[in-house]
């Protein structure tokens, strides 16, 4: 009688296989969780620079929003971020430095501020 070998896998190669791919899956997993981190982060970042080019909008188109001061509110529609403006006079009588901040997170951990000049019309008399 001859012997066949039979060929294959021994149980210890498959658990060293099937520990490799699960420690390979762990880590997609772990770099799939801090990718949706990044994206909800971005998104974030998105929506803040958007409103804040509103505020940019109402304070240039509407002339009662350059007026020196501070102001704070939330916006309609986007629950979870609050905006800051505060302007302030300049030399110039006719210039007014405007600085806007859009918060976000937990007691506004999270900001973007934009710091810019507009025009006035001078007071006539």
């Amino acid at each position: 009688m001859t012997s066949k070998r039979v060929r294959g896998f021994t149980l210890l190669e498959v658990l060293v296989a099937v520990m490799i791919i699960a420690l390979g899956f762990t880590g997609l997993l772990s770099l799939h969780s801090r990718n949706l981190t990044l994206v909800s982060r971005d998104q974030d970042l998105t929506r803040a620079t958007l409103l804040m080019r509103e505020l940019v909008a109402q304070v240039e188109l509407f002339p009662d929003y350059a007026v020196v001061g501070s102001a704070s509110g939330n916006f309609d529609g986007s629950p979870g971020f609050t905006w800051e403006r505060e302007v302030t006079s300049t030399d110039l009588e006719e210039l007014r430095q405007v600085r806007l901040r859009v918060l976000w997170g937990v007691r506004g951990l999270h900001r973007a501020e934009v710091l810019y000049y507009v025009h006035v019309q001078p007071a006539t008399s």
